[in-house]
């Protein structure tokens, strides 16, 4: 086979689509006449699923089967249909193809099918701008329709809740028509006794007073000569123009014989002087009858004019201890209280502490009778819940009665009183230091903290009477014998008022220096964790001889002494042990004094100057990571502290902050060496050291990255 001559193109990536009618041999291809031309493999087309009788010939041919007759006949029609390749027809064409297909050309029919795709895109989007109107109104339909069943829904539903909400109405009107009924009818059946018996009052009020103006000059003025003719003592000593200035206070009243005056168990607290007539005093006796007439008296006698009765009940405010009966018509003036407290005023000492005097005593016996310390009344207070009724009856019988005039101390303020006082009637007055006052009522129960609880403190207030004021007093004698009795009973007792004492402790709205300064916190904690530390605190109250804290005992609370005195024992540098006695006073800076074991005092003041104590008892152990306390603080005398849990406030502590404080070694050299030394310097002087500057530095790093 000779050598073919191709012609001249370059080869492309389309070469496969030239058929080659005549292959050269290998010899040719081997001894170099025929050049090896580069071969594109074409790609693989589109798969497609021929049809089932194609699908059964390739199956057979797989299997090395025969072949049928039809199919033999299929095969050879197919051959028979191609016909011969004639190529030079098809290189003449190929000619003429790559030779029309020039840029031009090929830009021309470019910009045909970009014309033909645009005009396509104008026709498409005409069709759509001409269906718009029509897509408009079935939109505009359907939306309308869609209002219009809304609307029909809303209607439907109205007409439904329309109909149970006019029910619910009339039912609710009916309702309330019914109880309005019910409830008049109540009001009417409960009321009518008391409303024909206030307009039988009034009536007989009515009556009283036309009968007093009737016979009004049947009753002779009250004139101081007639007032000092009375029997008894109540006005010796009374000038006459105070005496005259009664009388014109006093109001008349004409009774007629066979009238009470008074009745025994009243509470009435005016006082008459009888000018006219005859009166007799009644004393009734309960085993005779509860009615208050002669037949069922224990005593009666009479009384004749000028005389006065109900002096006690004026001024001692005590219920009426016997009826009067008037045996002829009477002719009485009343006094009533304000006008004998607004003439009595203007008595002399003298004479006002004669009077003051029989008053205190009688008011003092009344109150015994009539108005006793009960069992019920001591329970309703929280100190003495857990004392049994034989203990309570007992500290009832040791309690002491006290009565307070207009502007009497029951205390003042810096006094030593270690007595508890029940407000048992009237107003008292509480003059707080900064000048307020607050009324103390009835009820109340005042100064049970030094008297449970064996504290000598000073009175911070002043409590002063206003108008009268009955009070019983229990010493702190008779509520510690009765304690001794009860030892579970008597420490609740003072645990309660301990609690009662600490809610008067005034807590500071900022972080005090106490906190904000100490070496260790500052050391350990951010100003942001200083105040959560702050609200985080419970006041408290320490008494004498009381432990802050004891050594080896666990580390569950901190201790923030806010004021008061506390004693600790540290070792110097001689290796010796000295007990130091530390003075807090709100932000003052603390004095610190070496009780022990020097007894000069330079030498104390010396040591005393150079000793660091922190006042947040727990920092160090906290800063040092400790689980239990390392000294032992004990209260002199009275301590005013606040307590933090360390449980709680751990839970605000930032993990890289707990992190920083247990990674850091030298930190905690540091940290030790303050404590032992007893010098704050080791801190204050290593602020780059602290595991604050630690923490702010890995936040700042954190941050950039």
């Amino acid at each position: 086979m000779g050598s073919y001559e191709y012609p001249d193109y370059a080869m492309g990536d389309h070469d496969w689509l030239l058929t080659r009618t005549d292959v050269p041999s290998c010899d040719d291809i081997l001894q170099g006449t025929e050049p090896v031309q580069p071969f594109t493999v074409p790609p693989l087309p589109p798969q497609r699923q021929g049809s089932r009788r194609y699908a059964q010939i390739v199956e057979n041919i797989n299997m090395n089967s025969v072949f049928t007759d039809w199919e033999k006949r299929a095969i050879v029609s197919r051959l028979r249909r191609c016909e011969p390749l004639n190529e030079e027809n098809f290189l003449r064409r190929l000619s003429n193809v790559k030779a029309r297909n020039e840029v031009e050309y090929l830009e021309n029919v470019r910009m045909r099918g970009a014309e033909l795709k645009a005009r396509a895109q104008n026709e498409l989007r005409a069709a759509y701008e001409h269906e718009r109107p029509r897509r408009e109104y079935i939109f505009r339909r359907h939306l309308n329709l869609k209002n219009v069943l809304i609307e029909e829904v809303r209607q439907h539903r109205a007409a439904r809740w329309y109909t149970i909400i006019t029910s619910h109405v009339f039912l609710t009107v009916l309702i309330k028509e019914r109880r309005d009924y019910e409830a008049m009818e109540k009001i009417k059946f409960r009321l009518l006794p008391i409303i024909k018996r206030r307009l039988a009052v009034q009536r007989k009020r009515m009556l009283a007073a036309e009968l007093t103006r009737d016979n009004l000059d049947k009753i002779p003025f009250p004139t101081p000569s007639i007032i000092h003719r009375m029997q008894g003592t109540f006005f010796d000593g009374w000038p006459n123009k105070l005496l005259e200035q009664l009388g014109h206070k006093a109001r008349p009243l004409y009774l007629k014989e066979g009238s009470y005056l008074m009745h025994e168990g009243d509470v009435d607290r005016c006082m008459y002087m009888i000018t006219a007539g005859t009166i007799s005093v009644i004393m009734n006796d309960r085993e005779k009858g509860k009615r208050r007439i002669k037949e069922n008296s224990k005593a009666c006698f009479t009384l004749s004019p000028p005389c006065y009765v109900g002096e006690f009940a004026l001024v001692c405010k005590e219920p009426r201890s016997a009826s009067i009966i008037c045996e002829t018509d009477v002719g009485v003036w009343s006094v009533p209280p304000e006008g004998f407290e607004e003439v009595a005023q203007q008595l002399s000492q003298e004479i006002k502490s004669k009077q003051r005097e029989a008053t205190d005593v009688r008011r003092r016996a009344n109150l015994q009778r009539f108005f006793p310390l009960r069992v019920e009344f001591l329970r309703s207070f929280p100190y003495f819940v857990q004392f049994s009724n034989a203990a309570l009856e007992n500290i009832i019988s040791k309690a002491e009665p006290i009565v307070l005039h207009n502007n009497d101390h029951l205390f003042s303020k810096s006094e030593l009183d270690p007595s508890a006082y029940f407000i048992q009637d009237g107003v008292a007055v509480l003059l707080e230091a900064n000048g307020n006052q607050r009324l103390v009522p009835r009820g109340s129960c005042v100064g049970i903290f030094e008297c449970a609880c064996s504290v000598n403190e000073r009175k911070k207030c002043t409590i002063i009477s206003q108008n009268y004021c009955d009070i019983w007093r229990i010493s702190r004698e008779a509520l510690m014998d009765v304690g001794m009795s009860e030892p579970a009973a008597f420490l609740y007792c003072r645990g309660a008022a301990k609690s009662h004492r600490a809610m008067e402790v005034e807590k500071p709205c900022a972080v005090p220096r106490s906190l904000s300064k100490d070496p260790f916190i500052q050391f350990c904690l951010t100003r942001q964790l200083m105040m959560r530390m702050w609200e985080m605190s419970v006041p408290t109250i320490f008494l004498n001889d009381e432990k802050l804290v004891i050594q080896g005992q666990k580390f569950q609370r901190f201790v923030i002494i806010h004021s008061g005195v506390c004693e600790t024992t540290i070792s110097t540098e001689e290796g010796e042990y000295a007990t130091v006695r530390i003075t807090v006073s709100g932000d003052a800076s603390p004095g610190g004094d070496v009780v022990s074991p020097y007894e000069s005092i330079s030498r104390r003041r010396s040591l005393a100057d150079k000793l660091f104590i922190s006042r947040i008892l727990g920092a160090y152990e906290y800063a040092s990571l400790k689980t239990h306390y390392t000294y032992t603080v004990t209260s002199y005398g009275l301590t005013e502290a606040f307590l933090v849990d360390v449980a709680a406030f751990e839970k605000s502590v930032p993990p890289e902050l707990k992190a920083i404080m247990h990674n850091n070694k030298k930190s905690q050299e540091l940290i030790s060496l303050c404590q032992t030394e007893h010098n704050a310097s080791y801190l204050t002087n290593s602020v780059n050291q602290s595991f604050v500057h630690l923490y702010r530095k890995s936040k700042e790093f954190m941050a950039k990255r």
